[in-house]
Parts: structure tokens; C-alpha cells; sequence
């Protein structure tokens, strides 16, 4: 049979059936566009990290750094006249707030102006002349993009009043500077660049820097390495390749996007159950068709060509669409994953889509992919059955009852083999979800052997109960097997998934809220505003430390420190506190040393880490935490592991004592205020805030404080809304979930309405009225619904309890209870019910309407 000829079999078959097309495009289009967009989205959101990393470091190929967060001024002295190496140039670098404005924290660049021409360009990017003079000698001046002054609608001598921390500060436009190309452009737009003596005097940085920038040959790298350990330049500084940084913000997001991406492919799997079903039905229709092309000479290969080439056709119509669809989804859904990384990561300052060939590549094959599997199986039906059982249609469903019944054996093991990869594979993130997605194929294998078990053993109950017409409604699923079964396998798997995710997430909130609870202790709190994500590194000026602690109404000041520092050749954060007993007894301990005694971690060198970090440097309760100090490296023994979900990298906690002892670190990021008995919360809060009106001079409200002042209440409820806006994309890719599982249902009752066609039309013939054909098919849709949220519900909890106990502590290193709320229980019944009953309503109409005489004719 001719290439030409089957393409013109298959429009044929298709004109006349276009809802069948357009369904089949739905199914493979949403799931293409979800994996596009959150591809796009995550590959965007890392290039525009890795873009700004590598736009503002210019020509740097490895930096200075130090474990205690500054180095010495005399470090860089020592690079340039003793070791020689004059491409070096050091850098303060901080960020700030623009008061006023709700754009995003602006990146400050203090430099050497001299020193700068080897690595950036920004100081002889601009045409204002006398430019690096102004800088030197001009108090608290600065150079902007020209995109940044459009944003704050300055210009050359403009005035920008700043939040350093706690302090205003006005700030003089000197200069602007163009960039590059337009991607540049958006990296710079929040960068302030100025003179490195304004940087420290900014930042309180005198004789310290933030780095040191270096342009280095490979030897000359051992060389200065060599010489660093032999001459100590200073025993905590190390020396980072800009490639180890770019590495860095990968690993801290990886968990983050494989998680997205693995809820995007579960849409395009329940999309291959549509596909799947369309091209079932399309065989299964043209049987009639396919027997007598088979019997006039057809071979078994090119029906099997044949039928692939039909749905490969449908594969790439819907592929394009679904790239269509991905970008625009990206779109949405990108402002939404900057803030999360915002929240959890770092400060993004780009948000445009940058789109990637290999995503779009990937996106293709996936699609396309997706659909051949999915046809591969109807299409080796039509090419494997006999002609003349091919004419015989009722010979051909028992055969797809008796492969059901194959494939029940087959998800039962694929079932076995995703429990054997979880427990005893390795703990990579694909190799869980690997397991995951067993799990998943392996139950919705079942469904429709467990839909035949099911039908069997209640159609007499059915039929005592409900008559004639109940036991017709489970005989119409079972005859109907190969569609029906597979229609409520997809809502079996989208409803599963979504139940297990809305389980998750619910005993998640309740853990995170249940910590919260016993965590904040204290009745109020004050911190900068947070520039950075997921930390403090603004500093509360000592001033207002020590008159806030020294207030009448305040029992005890708490005073937290965090910093990061190296261990073992990785970055770790550690905080440093004192804290009252009531705070003392608010940390929820995983395990401890029988002898541990708060007052032995005050005065002696000992740490208790969080969960995830425990998890992420695999220690145990009695280990050794090696930190890099100022005074050279130092062991702390881990004397407890605590439940913590303030951030998946985790941190080690030691005492205020220690800090001071080792670091020689005084300075506060935060403070927690013990109130006396008595005391009027919610006044002190008001009499705090207006006291920093007053001393701070131009604020118009609250908002534009140096200072967050933040009752124990406000503190709890502002987590939570950054826990919710985190989880929100979730609830997003559930919609989108369960909408390719409706147009499942839609598709498979489409299916069955024109395949019992002839059925009901001797019914409607024998005296069954259209109202009663309605209820009896509408009987089907509800129990069809039904029975896939019965399916769902052990199957969403296994999944759940899977993505609690395995995903998320792979991931985040968190471990919390899974709580199965009723409500989440009997939301996925009525979703699986009401998704039925709402696909159903247009085959209810159609079969009821459908004449009888046209159905019977030919009989």
C-alpha cells in the first residue's frame, strides 16, 4: 500500500471525526507545554543566575575569599607587591534598598578605579567625563546603568536616598554607564557601582574587603597557593574559581527544578493515556476497515505503519502547539519561580525567558516520543489480530480483557521494582523519581484489571439493588474495557497525584506551622529589612542594639549572628545566639547526646547542626564539625541534630560565647526582644516604630524602616505567606494535571458513545426511552468517577507517603509526619466525580439524541 494512500486513509478517518483529533491534540499539547514551560522557566532562571555571576565578574577568573565573610586589606597588599600579581583588584560588595520603591534591592560594587580595567568595563562605559575623579574625591557618589536610572527616573546629579542596614544614606548619581548588549542590560539594571572607600565607609568595612578579585594562568594558580599556605596570607581566605561559584548556584537550586520537572512529566504521562486511548478507539472503530484491507492483501507491518504514522502525525501537530503553549506558560509561571528562588536562594535580577535550543529539542523528542509509545501498543493490535477476528468485535475486547488481566501482573511488579529502586537505590533525585513514576505506571497498570474485578463481583449486587439498568451501567464499563479502563486509569493517575501532592503539602504547612509555633519564643523581633534571600547580612547598628536591650519592659535580648564559613572545603552557614531557657527548651531535638547540657554548649566547643545539613554532610550526634576561623581551623562537637525548615542547606548553631571566643564577632543581624510580664505587645510595637520614624527622618510609613519590627504573631504569619507563595506553582501544574485528565474522560465516553452506538440504538429500538439511556450512560460517568477516586485514594497516600519520606528528605533534607486530612480524603472522591459527570455531559446528550434507524443502518 502506497505512502500516499494511507496519509489520504487517515485525513479521511480524521475530517470525520474531529473531536477525536482535537482531543488527542489537547492531551499531547498540554503535556508538551508544561514541560516546556517549566523547562524554559528553570533553565532561564539558572542562565540568568549563571549570566549575572559572569556579567558582573567581567574578566575574574578566581577570587580571594574567606571564611569569616572579609579579608584584610593587607591580603591584597600582599598579592600585588609580594607575590606580584597585579591582575588582582578588591571589592566590597553588598546590597541596598531604595526608599520608596518597590523594585528590587540594588547590588553595590565597591571597587578600585585603577585596578578595575583588567576585569570590568563599567567605568569606561560612560560618557561622562571625569568620571573616576568624581568617584575618588566626591563624597558618597555612584555610577549607574542607564536602564537603572530610567527605572528610578534619575539622571546625572540626582539624589537617591538608601537603607544601608539600619542607616540612611543619600546617594549622588556621578555617572551612567551603558551595557553591552540588552541581556547585559537587564543584569546591571539594579547595580550601583562606586569607589571602594565609599563602599567600606557604606558598609562599615574599614581596612576589609568582601574579596579579591584575580585574572590567574593555571600554574600561577598553584603558585599562589603554594605561597598562601607557606607565607599566610591569612589563615581563612581560600581561593574560588568563578567556575566553583557558578557550580555553587546550581547545586543550591538542582533539588528545586528537578522537583518542578518531575511534576511536569507526570502531566505528559497521564497525556499518554490520552493519546493511547484516542488511538485505541480509532482502531477499534475502523476495525471494519482494517479487516478488509488486511483480507484484499494488506500486510501486518504496513497496518502497523500504518496506525504510527497517523498518531506520529498527531504527535508533532500537538508538539508544536504544546512549544506554543510552554512559552506562553513560561511566561506566567516564571515570575512565580524567581520569587520562590528569591525567597529560598539568592537575588535574581533578571526575569525574561531566555530561550534554549536544547530545551525546545528536548520538548520535541519528549512529545513526540510520548506519542509513538503510546500508539505502539494499539498499532501492534491492529497489525497482530487475524482478519477474520478483526471483523469479530466482541472477540476482540474479551482479548483485551485477557491483556489486562497480563498487564495487572505487570504493574504489580512494576509496583515491586519502584519500592526495590526506593529503598535499596542510590539517593540521586532521578533515581527516587525513577521510583516514583514505577509506582505510578505500575498502579495505573492495575486499574483496569481491578475495574474488571470490580464490575464482576458487584454486577449482581448492582442489579438486585438498582435493577435492570444498575447492571446494565457495570456491564457497559466492563464491555467497554479497553476504554473505560484506561479513561479511569488517567483520572486514577491525576487524581492520585494531585491527592498526594495537596498531602504533602498539608502535613508540611502543619509541621512548618507546628514549628513556628514552638520555635518563636520571644515576643517581638527586629531585623533589617532582608535584601538577600534566605539571609540576614544587613547589620543592626549598635546604637539601637543597646538601647532596645536596655528598654524597662525587657527581660532578655537574644542577638543572632549568621554567617557563612568553609568546612572541609564546602560553604556551610552558621548562626551564633544566646538565648533565655524558655528559647532554649523551644528546639525540637532528632537526637542528642544523653550528656548534652546547655550550659557545656555555651562554654565549651560544641554545635548543634539542623537536620539538613546533618543530612547533607551525613553527621551523627557525637561527630566532629570541622569550621574555619579566623584563628585557623577548629572542631566543634555536634552534640544534637534539631528539626529545622527555615532552609533546605541547613546550619550549624553554636553560642554567642563561641562566636565572640573564635570569630571575635560582636555585631547583630537580629534580635529577639523577652518581654516582662505584663507587657502590652502590640503598644511596644508601635512605640518601637514610631521612635525609628523619628530617627530616621524621611519615612512615610512603616515599610521604609531600617528596622522590621515584628510581633511573635506578625513574624509566624509572614513565614507562612512566604510557605504558601513557595507551594503556589504547585497548585498551578495541579490544575493543568487535572485538566489532561478530564479531557481523558471526555475522550474515553466519546469512545464509548460511538462504539455502542448500535448498542443503545436496539435499546432505543426495543422501547428504552433517551431519558433512560441518559441515566444509565450518566450511571457510568459517576461510577467511572467513582471508582477512579476509590482507586486514587491508596494510591495518592503511597505516593505521598513516598515523596514525605524519600523525595523531600533527598531533596531538602526535611523529615515531617504525613497527616492525612479527611477533607483531602473526600476532595479527591468529588474531584474524580465531578470531572466524570462534567466529560460526560455532551456523550449523555448525544447518545440520548442519537436516532435509532441511523445507527442500525447496514445492520
Amino acid at each position: 500500500m502506497s505512502f500516499r494512500l494511507i496519509i489520504k486513509t487517515g485525513l479521511s478517518y480524521w475530517k470525520k471525526h474531529p473531536s477525536q483529533f482535537i482531543l488527542a491534540l489537547l492531551g499531547i499539547m498540554l503535556g508538551v507545554g508544561v514541560v516546556t514551560a517549566i523547562d524554559l522557566t528553570n533553565s532561564s532562571a539558572l542562565k540568568s543566575f549563571q549570566h549575572s555571576v559572569t556579567t558582573v565578574s567581567g574578566k575574574t577568573t578566581h577570587r580571594l575569599i574567606s571564611a569569616s565573610g572579609t579579608i584584610p586589606e593587607e591580603d591584597y597588599f600582599f598579592l600585588r607587591s609580594q607575590l606580584g600579581i597585579q591582575n588582582s583588584a578588591p571589592v566590597i560588595e553588598g546590597y541596598l534598598k531604595i526608599i520608596g520603591e518597590e523594585s528590587k534591592p540594588f547590588r553595590v560594587l565597591g571597587v578600585d578605579p585603577f585596578a578595575e580595567r583588567p576585569f570590568r568595563n563599567f567605568l569606561h562605559q560612560t560618557p561622562t567625563p571625569g568620571i573616576i575623579n568624581s568617584l575618588l574625591t566626591e563624597p558618597n557618589t555612584i555610577l549607574i546603568s542607564e536602564q537603572g536610572a530610567s527605572d528610578l527616573d534619575a539622571k546625572i546629579g540626582s539624589e537617591i536616598p538608601v537603607l544601608v542596614g539600619t542607616r540612611m544614606i543619600i546617594l549622588k548619581v556621578a555617572g551612567l554607564f551603558k551595557a553591552s548588549n540588552d541581556f547585559s542590560a537587564e543584569v546591571l539594571r539594579n547595580l550601583m557601582i562606586m569607589d571602594i572607600s565609599t563602599a567600606q565607609d557604606l558598609y562599615t568595612m574599614h581596612g576589609r574587603l568582601s574579596r579579591i578579585d584575580l585574572i590567574l594562568k593555571d600554574p600561577l594558580v598553584e603558585d599562589v597557593l603554594r605561597e598562601e599556605r607557606r607565607r599566610g596570607i591569612s589563615q581563612s581566605t581560600r581561593l574560588q574559581s568563578i567556575d566553583e561559584n557558578l557550580q555553587a548556584g546550581e547545586r543550591l537550586t538542582r533539588a528545586f527544578r528537578v522537583n518542578l520537572t518531575a511534576l511536569s512529566l507526570l502531566t505528559l504521562v497521564v497525556g499518554m493515556f490520552l493519546i493511547y486511548n484516542t488511538v485505541t478507539f480509532s482502531v477499534v472503530q475502523r476495525f471494519d476497515l482494517i479487516g478488509r484491507m488486511r483480507v484484499i492483501g494488506m500486510t501486518r507491518s504496513e497496518v502497523f505503519n500504518w496506525i504510527l504514522l497517523e498518531a506520529l502525525m498527531i504527535g508533532v501537530l500537538g508538539t508544536v502547539l504544546g512549544l506554543v503553549l510552554g512559552v506562553t506558560l513560561a511566561g506566567i509561571l516564571l515570575d512565580q519561580v524567581t520569587q520562590t528562588m528569591n525567597d529560598l536562594y539568592f537575588v535574581q535580577t533578571v526575569n525574561s525567558l531566555n530561550f534554549s535550543l536544547f530545551s525546545l529539542i528536548k520538548s520535541i523528542a519528549l512529545g513526540v516520543g510520548a506519542t509513538l509509545i503510546a500508539a505502539y501498543l494499539p498499532a501492534r493490535e491492529a497489525a497482530s489480530v487475524k482478519p477474520v477476528l478483526v471483523l469479530k468485535k466482541s472477540l476482540t475486547e474479551e482479548h483485551q480483557k485477557i491483556r489486562f488481566m497480563i498487564l495487572g501482573g505487570v504493574g504489580f511488579l512494576g509496583m515491586l521494582a519502584g519500592f526495590v529502586t526506593l529503598k535499596w537505590g542510590n539517593e540521586g533525585l532521578w533515581v527516587s523519581y525513577s521510583g516514583v513514576f514505577m509506582l505510578i505506571i505500575g498502579s495505573a497498570l492495575l486499574v483496569p484489571f481491578l475495574t474488571l474485578v470490580f464490575s464482576r463481583l458487584f454486577k449482581p449486587l448492582s442489579t438486585r439493588i438498582f435493577g435492570v439498568f444498575g447492571g446494565m451501567t457495570l456491564r457497559g464499563i466492563e464491555s467497554q474495557l479497553s476504554r473505560t479502563g484506561v479513561a479511569i486509569a488517567a483520572l486514577t493517575v491525576a487524581v492520585a497525584s494531585t491527592n498526594s501532592l495537596d498531602l504533602m503539602v498539608s502535613s508540611f504547612r502543619t509541621a512548618v506551622s507546628s514549628w513556628l509555633q514552638s520555635q518563636l519564643r520571644a515576643d517581638i523581633y527586629l531585623s533589617p529589612p532582608s535584601l538577600l534571600s534566605n539571609q540576614n547580612s544587613q547589620f543592626i547598628d549598635n546604637l539601637l542594639v543597646n538601647k532596645y536591650s536596655s528598654l524597662p519592659e525587657v527581660d532578655f535580648t537574644s542577638y543572632y549572628r549568621r554567617f557563612q564559613t568553609e568546612s572541609n572545603g564546602s560553604r556551610i552557614h552558621v548562626h551564633g545566639v544566646n538565648l533565655p531557657p524558655q528559647g532554649e527548651q523551644a528546639f525540637r531535638f532528632k537526637e542528642k547526646l544523653q550528656s548534652f547540657d546547655w550550659k557545656d554548649f555555651r562554654n565549651l566547643s560544641q554545635v548543634i547542626v539542623s537536620e539538613p545539613l546533618a543530612f547533607r554532610k551525613n553527621l551523627k550526634s557525637g561527630d566532629d564539625l570541622v569550621l574555619e576561623t579566623p584563628q585557623g581551623s577548629q572542631a566543634f562537637k555536634v552534640v544534637g541534630i534539631f528539626h529545622d525548615y527555615a532552609a533546605e542547606q541547613g546550619f550549624a548553631l553554636l553560642s554567642r560565647k563561641n562566636l565572640m571566643r573564635f570569630w571575635e564577632d560582636q555585631t547583630v543581624n537580629s534580635m529577639a526582644l523577652y518581654l516582662k510580664p505584663g507587657t502590652n505587645v502590640r503598644e511596644l510595637v508601635e512605640q518601637l516604630e514610631n521612635d525609628l520614624i523619628e530617627t530616621s527622618g524621611n519615612v512615610s510609613n512603616t515599610s521604609e524602616l531600617p528596622l522590621n519590627v515584628r510581633s511573635n504573631q506578625e513574624l509566624r504569619q509572614s513565614s507562612m505567606a512566604i510557605f504558601d507563595r513557595t507551594f503556589a506553582i504547585t497548585g498551578i501544574l495541579k490544575l493543568l494535571l487535572g485538566g489532561v485528565a478530564v479531557i481523558g474522560i471526555f475522550s474515553a465516553l466519546m469512545s464509548v458513545q460511538l462504539e455502542r452506538s448500535r448498542e443503545l440504538s436496539v435499546l432505543r429500538a426495543i422501547g428504552m426511552t433517551p431519558s433512560e439511556i441518559g441515566k444509565m450512560v450518566y450511571g457510568q460517568c459517576a461510577l467511572m468517577g467513582i471508582l477512579a477516586g476509590l482507586f486514587a485514594l491508596p494510591t495518592g497516600i503511597l505516593l505521598a507517603k513516598v515523596l514525605i519520606q524519600v523525595i523531600n528528605l533527598r531533596s531538602f533534607g526535611w523529615s515531617f509526619p504525613l497527616m492525612i486530612d479527611s477533607q483531602i480524603i473526600y476532595k479527591s472522591i468529588m474531584i474524580a466525580f465531578v470531572a466524570a459527570l462534567a466529560a460526560g455531559i455532551y456523550p449523555v446528550l448525544k447518545m440520548s439524541a442519537s436516532s435509532p434507524a441511523l445507527a442500525l443502518r447496514g445492520e
